[in-house]
């Protein structure tokens, strides 16, 4: 047991010199502690990444990390070159196989074709002009799928890799790591101006950007680039979109007469990949009390052109679930906004397909 303490109890005195040397061997310990400690905390240091981002707030590397990987895949950076795909879509329960073809001789000089059956689109694009002649007069949704699967196109596509990163208005917080599909990636917060919260983020191993919805595969370079040879839309574990890239080359054989309209090839003002087209405003449409009560759900998708001020217009629902949920899809369709497509900073109208889900849950 220690001695009690109290006023009665006396304890010896302390000579000078044993005081002085117990301060100099608890400075010395002390001495010793702070060494060990800074030693420390540089081990600890020299072992972290250089990537250890901070928590929130704006990082100049996180902008590097996004433009990096947008030019990684960007190939219309490149001067000329020439894709060939065999493609599959959805319908009716059954893959229907075509082809795709795209050759690209600068941002003046392209042409795209889709071959389906009983179904054709051929693009040609001119200085700001897209010429384009198609089976339909709209997009049908597989059509937009398959774009939005290849990633590019004259159009404004649910995922283009263009428009993967940060729009205008959007702001970049932190950067982390975590795991996307098995995949080890580095991941770039960025939240909109109405608060919502996306991640960008960049495979480890091909510096790409990964999308999940489509799913790529098979990364390979081009000339300085690098662009996935496989590419599927996948919805409730469904295949409704296939494309297998059979040639992808920097180098063009082709005649000059390639890259003529088609005849009655309608032009438009445009662009391949066009700038803009985030949303910046809408409205919640209002679930039909009629389907409401007959539990009636579903995903509403509208083909609608953007106009030069950003408006949706010329609505078409090209697959829907219900004559009120249709309507109440287009009702509230008119009243969203847009920032306009543009090419070369002008605006310009742009096709696109809109999808508003409706659940009960």
């Amino acid at each position: 047991m220690g001695q009690p303490a109290g006023p009665d109890v006396a304890y010896p005195p302390r000579s000078p010199t044993t005081s002085t040397t117990c301060r100099a061997i608890a400075t010395a310990v002390l001495s010793l502690r702070a060494m060990k400690f800074s030693i420390a905390l540089i081990l600890v240091l020299a072992l972290v990444p250089t990537r250890v981002f901070a928590s929130g707030g704006s990082r100049p590397d996180a902008a590097a990390i996004v433009a990096a990987a947008l030019d990684k895949v960007n190939i219309f950076a490149l001067p000329t070159f020439e894709m060939k795909a065999n493609i599959g879509v959805e319908n009716h329960g059954t893959m229907a196989e075509g082809r795709f073809a795209l050759i690209w001789n600068g941002p003046d000089q392209w042409r795209e074709e889709v071959v389906l059956p009983g179904y054709t689109e051929i693009q040609v694009g001119e200085k700001g002009v897209v010429f384009r002649k198609r089976t339909t007069e709209y997009i049908p949704l597989r059509i937009f799928q398959l774009h939005s699967t290849l990633g590019f196109g004259s159009g404004l596509w649910k995922v283009s890799f263009s428009r993967l990163g940060p729009g205008p208005t959007d702001t970049l917080k932190k950067v982390h790591e975590r795991k996307v599909d098995g995949a080890e990636a580095q991941c770039v917060q960025i939240q909109s101006s109405t608060g919502h919260e996306r991640d960008f983020c960049v495979d480890e191993a091909t510096g790409i950007p990964i999308r999940t919805e489509p799913r790529d595969s098979r990364v390979a370079p081009i000339g300085t680039k690098m662009f996935p040879r496989s590419m599927k839309w996948v919805e409730e574990k469904k295949d409704l979109v296939d494309v297998e890239i059979t040639e992808l080359k920097t180098t063009l054989d082709v005649p000059a007469s390639v890259f003529q309209p088609p005849k009655d090839a309608v032009p438009h003002a445009g662009c391949m990949n066009p700038a803009g087209g985030e949303k910046t405003h809408d409205v919640a449409p209002v679930y039909p009390l009629e389907d409401r009560l007959n539990r009636t759900e579903g995903a509403v998708s509208t083909y609608a052109l953007l106009g030069t001020d950003g408006r949706p217009k010329e609505f078409l629902v090209v697959s829907g679930v219900s004559p009120g949920l249709n309507d109440a899809s287009v009702t509230a369709l008119r009243q969203w906004v847009y920032t306009p497509a543009t090419c070369s900073g002008v605006p310009v109208e742009a096709e696109t397909v809109l999808t508003i889900n409706y659940s009960l849950r």
